[in-house]
Formats: C-alpha cells, sequence, structure tokens
C-alpha cells in the first residue's frame, strides 16, 4: 500500500460462523468439456464427515473426489461432461445452496484491464505518492455468443506482461517520459516525484495520460467460426471485419457445422461441443487508460471526528 492507503484490489469481507457454508471457489473456471479438474472451495463450518457426494455443482458435472484439509478449505476433483451451456453455476453443499462462483466456458476470448481507467497521483517532496495497481483478466463471450460487449464472463486473473505507450492529446504529448514506471511483471504502477520539474517544457509537473498495455500468450481452447445466416444471404454471409481476437465473436445459428445453441425462458444459451476440441496457442493484448494527476494539497477528512 501507499501513504493513501491503496489496495488496489477489491476486497469482500463475510461473517464467519458454524454453519457450514461456502463463500467461494478457487479454480472454479471449468473448461466444457474436460476431466479431472481440481477446485478448492473456501468456507466454514465443513463437517469432519463429508463426502463427494455432499457437493452439487449441476447436471454435468460429478464430483469424482474429496480431500478435507479443515473446516474451511475442501478440495473437489471435477469431470465436466461435453454439451453443456456455458455459464455461471452454483455450488452447493447438501441442502444449503451455496454461490454462483462455477463458471462453464469453452475458450478464451480475449482479456481486459483492471481498473480501466486507473488513477495515480505524483508525490515524494511535498505530499505522498498515490499508487495504482493493474491485473489482466481473461474472459470469454456471454450468453449472446459475441465477444466485447455487456454480458461477457470474466474467468480468472492472467499473468501477462506489462507496459506504457503514449496517449496521444496534443503534437508532441511527452506524458510518456515523465509519469512513472510500470513493473513489467507485477503491474504495480509507481508514479514520478511531483514538480515542478526544470527537465519538462516550460518546467511542468510530472502528470499526464498514459495506455497501460497487457500482453500474453496462451494455449486455449480452438473455437470454430460461427456464420451468421440471414434471409438476404443464406450459407454463406459473414458479419464484417474485425479484429483478430474479437473475430470469433460471431451470433452462433443453429447449423450443423457451428456450436449448438438452445433457448430457455426466451433466451439463447449458448453450447459447448460435444468433443474436446482442439488446443491452440494464441496471442492476447489489452489497452487501458492511466491518468496521473497532482498531489492532494488539502485533507479534508478530519481524522479525530472520523475516530469517534
Amino acid at each position: 500500500t501507499g501513504e493513501y492507503n491503496e489496495l488496489g484490489i477489491e476486497v469482500e469481507l463475510l461473517r464467519a460462523s458454524d454453519t457450514p457454508t461456502i463463500l467461494g471457489v478457487l479454480g472454479g473456471e471449468l473448461a466444457v468439456p474436460s476431466s479431472a479438474n481440481r477446485i478448492e472451495v473456501i468456507g466454514c463450518g465443513f463437517p469432519e464427515k463429508v463426502v463427494a457426494a455432499d457437493f452439487h455443482l449441476g447436471k454435468g458435472i460429478t464430483v469424482l473426489g474429496l480431500e478435507r484439509h479443515d473446516a474451511t478449505r475442501v478440495s473437489l476433483l471435477v469431470d465436466v461432461e461435453p454439451d453443456l451451456p456455458l455459464g455461471k453455476r452454483a455450488i452447493d453443499f447438501r441442502i444449503l445452496q451455496g454461490p454462483r462462483v462455477i463458471t462453464l466456458y469453452d475458450t478464451i476470448d480475449g482479456i481486459r484491464i483492471r481498473p480501466n481507467p486507473g488513477f495515480s497521483r505524483v508525490g515524494g517532496k511535498m505530499r505522498p505518492k498515490q499508487l495504482e495497481r493493474f491485473e489482466a483478466v481473461a474472459f470469454t463471450r456471454g450468453p449472446d455468443g459475441v465477444p466485447y460487449n455487456e454480458d461477457d464472463v470474466d474467468l480468472m486473473t492472467v499473468p501477462v506482461k506489462w507496459h506504457l505507450e503514449e496517449f496521444p492529446i496534443r503534437p508532441g504529448d511527452d506524458d510518456l517520459q515523465f509519469v512513472g514506471e510500470l513493473d513489467e511483471n507485477t503491474g504495480v504502477f509507481t508514479p514520478a516525484i511531483d514538480g515542478p520539474n526544470p527537465e519538462r517544457r516550460f518546467n511542468a509537473n510530472n502528470i499526464g495520460d498514459v495506455y497501460v498495455v497487457a500482453t500474453c500468450t496462451m494455449t486455449v481452447p480452438e473455437r470454430k467460426e460461427v456464420k451468421e445466416e440471414t434471409e438476404e444471404d443464406e450459407g454463406d454471409g459473414s458479419n464484417g471485419d474485425s479484429e483478430e481476437d474479437s473475430s470469433e465473436g460471431s451470433e452462433p445459428n443453429s447449423g450443423e457445422d457451428s456450436e449448438d445453441s438452445t433457448v430457455e425462458d426466451g433466451k439463447k444459451q449458448i453450447v459447448a461441443a460435444d468433443e474436446p476440441p482442439k488446443m491452440v496457442e494464441k496471442e492476447f493484448r489489452a489497452r487501458g487508460h492511466l491518468l496521473v494527476t497532482v498531489p492532494i494539497y488539502v485533507k479534508w477528512d478530519q481524522y479525530e471526528w472520523n475516530q469517534r
């Protein structure tokens, strides 16, 4: 943390109890189909005599084995059958309902940066610096079958390489040289010292706008291109040109050469293929915005009052 007590991540606190409760899952992102997936269930109140049949992840997901570490952690070994609808699922313990923390997916469609935009403050001379921490999250397309829109489903954080690029606002923009440094491996941005800076034009402060860029290479399941048939052009129509990472996000139809889709309660559900897909190596790139601004010169918070 910096002097502004920033954590860089969102934290949710839940009250522990003696009643068996599932609070979350590590490794709950399950490929369809897949086998021997190991997930760790985090909770409280798990009894000593607990068996695999006590956990329910819905139709098509079988709990093969279980290892109880203590009353707060249980590891599960699960298989995922083919031809299952993609999306969120709940994990339950006996008759107790659990959270929707299981995600079924068939491939990774892209990565995105959090937070976006990022926010930082220069400092070090008169006032402390405010750091910013970035992370990259892999996502899969949502129920509409199209990536890069509102219903995309986040999967997991992924290791990436970080760097900064200029965010051009004016001719000869030089913010990239002065705002600070982004750690290549951790994604932690440390702003420069507060100004004025005699090495910068007009003795300006070390503030500005830059792009935060994340890149990585991952081996992911291959997803076939899906063409949308229209009344005007049935059979050989396409959805137009797009970038490489988003070109796979065409809307699915019910043809035999594409992924299956079902309609439930008036909503289309994407269904994964019925056989293990081919694994391919793909490069991913995401870009976010970082604003580096001036320090807070006045502390409006009345510390003694807020401690009452």
